[in-house]
């Protein structure tokens, strides 16, 4: 058999206020001393349209206690609810600091005007139970996914405290779960100095890493810890970051005589491959002489490019030296060079051209 109605409720259904319970959404579980989302949806079953002046939500379990930081959800300013319409209220609460059990329960309430009184349905009540911990939600980071060997790059993670422990300088840090973890030159990142992160605020962690000096793809991802116990919360989700040079080559043949008269000139060749990403241009790029680099004994220090080579496409520099005036053994080698940014790539073979008199 129904329970009896109580005299306020029969009072607010003669006035024409009803209310009728549709869904809620509220977790069972919150870490203490956090800030979250919640929302009830309920349906005006009445004849009497709802107004921010003249209808609340309220909380119960025990009637208007403000366990979730607020005692009412109002409708916003200029929404109303007429009769036959369904309405969310969307709303934060912000769980008690003290780890424990709390009722979730809410119900409409009639303010104004005449007497006012709750109306309706409550919504069923859920025990939320407020939990003692650390935790944290990974927000979001930015990481470059290109790098050149042996350069240094900055990153940035956003965490937030979801825990119920204030972090701290000399308790809670950031670790690399990279593998070997120090394959970015570090392996932790803390917080400053003073620094605190109570719950429910944010942490941007802004360093500096070092990539490695091997070409390849390196998994960069991080996660938070408690010094000296235990890694928590979500890993950053896996950035794969290739290293690797943008100017780069290899060399694939030579062709040079090991003996030469002096003053002399011969016809040589030097063929190199573009291992690296960027695209080799005339202008900028050119072929260089080395051991020791830069030297003109062979009558010219350096041969331009005159056509692009993109990555992965070859090109072999076809052209004429002269051999030096004196006799004797002189080193011939070159390497590829972009005006402005230095030789990179590998070396032609060294090779010992003996150079005689006539």
């Amino acid at each position: 058999m129904a329970a009896p109605l109580s005299a306020a409720t029969l009072l607010n259904q003669a006035d024409g206020n009803n209310a009728e319970f549709v869904s809620q959404t509220v977790q069972e579980q919150y870490y203490a001393g956090n800030v979250h989302a919640v929302s009830i949806t309920l349906t005006n079953v009445g004849t009497t349209t709802w107004t921010q002046a003249t209808h609340r939500l309220v909380s119960m379990n025990p009637y208007a206690n403000d366990t979730w930081g607020r005692t009412d959800v109002k409708l916003p300013t200029g929404v109303t609810v007429a009769p036959g319409a369904t309405y969310t209220f969307n709303f934060n609460i912000t769980v008690p600091s003290r780890p424990s059990r709390y009722n979730f329960q809410w119900q409409m309430r009639k303010t104004s005007p005449g007497s006012p009184a709750n109306f309706g349905a409550m919504t069923p009540n859920v025990v939320v139970t407020a939990l003692s911990g650390d935790a944290a939600d990974f927000i979001s980071q930015s990481v470059p996914t290109f790098v050149e060997p042996g350069n240094k790059f900055d990153v940035q993670l956003v965490f937030q405290n979801r825990g119920s422990s204030t972090w701290t300088y000399d308790t809670f840090r950031l670790v690399s779960l990279s593998n070997p973890s120090k394959i970015f030159g570090r392996d932790s990142i803390s917080l400053n100095p003073g620094e605190s992160i109570a719950p429910g605020q944010f942490k941007t962690y802004n360093f500096r890493l070092e990539a490695p000096k091997t070409e390849g793809i390196y998994n960069h991802l991080w996660q938070l810890r408690r010094s000296s116990v235990a890694n928590f919360g979500p890993i950053s989700p896996t950035v794969p970051i290739e290293v690797r040079y943008r100017n780069n080559s290899v060399c694939d043949s030579q062709t040079v005589p090991t003996s030469m008269f002096v003053t002399r000139d011969y016809d040589v060749s030097v063929r190199f491959t573009n291992t690296g990403v960027d695209t080799w241009t005339p202008g900028p790029y050119a072929l260089y002489s080395q051991s020791p680099a830069g030297n003109n004994r062979w009558g010219k220090q350096s041969i331009l490019l005159p056509v692009s080579v993109a990555p992965g496409e070859s090109y072999t520099f076809n052209f004429t030296v002269r051999a030096p005036t004196l006799a004797g053994v002189y080193n011939f080698q070159w390497r590829l060079r972009r005006s402005g940014k230095g030789d990179f790539g590998a070396f032609s073979p060294l090779v010992a051209v003996s150079v005689e008199e006539k």
